[in-house]
């Protein structure tokens, strides 16, 4: 295999969407979907809608034979909350999920995995940093955004 980035993403969407969240929005779990194509419930804010984006990377690291290459790479996570909870719900639900989601994505044992068949698979993450977040209010849906650094070993 060239690379381990795809299974990087892969890790996120599946580590993500494992999360039990602890708040006040019953019944509604993280779930991916494909920003190019928003329907229903998931351009609604309704699900608990969520995409993983790669942002982009830093120069390489490679060891003196070859064999190794590292890049510290960027990501971006985008969450929706749809407004049908009043302000003060919604800021009560992102930060508890934002407690959840830093909690859980940093915590080192789970920088393995891509899926429910390949759960302890190692995917190339060396280790896994929150950086930042943000929240926009829109008149139908919150979007929240949280920053991620990653170490990954390109070649595996």
């Amino acid at each position: 295999m060239a690379t381990n980035l795809h299974n990087v993403h892969r890790n996120f969407i599946y580590r993500i969407e494992a999360i039990s969240p602890t708040n006040t929005m019953p019944g509604k779990n993280f779930l991916a979907f494909d920003p190019n194509r928003l329907q229903g419930d998931e351009a609604s804010g309704m699900t608990r809608a969520f995409f993983v984006h790669w942002k982009g990377s830093d120069p390489q690291t490679v060891t003196a034979d070859g064999s190794d290459r590292t890049t510290t790479h960027r990501y971006e996570l985008t969450f929706f909350y749809s407004t049908h909870y009043a302000h003060d719900v919604l800021h009560d639900i992102i930060a508890q999920d934002r407690h959840d989601l830093v909690k859980n994505l940093q915590d080192q044992s789970k920088i393995v995995g891509y899926d429910s068949g390949n759960t302890t698979t190692d995917v190339g993450i060396y280790e896994r940093f929150f950086i930042s977040d943000e929240m926009e209010m829109g008149d139908d849906v919150y979007t929240y955004r949280q920053q991620w650094t990653l170490t990954i070993n390109e070649v595996s």
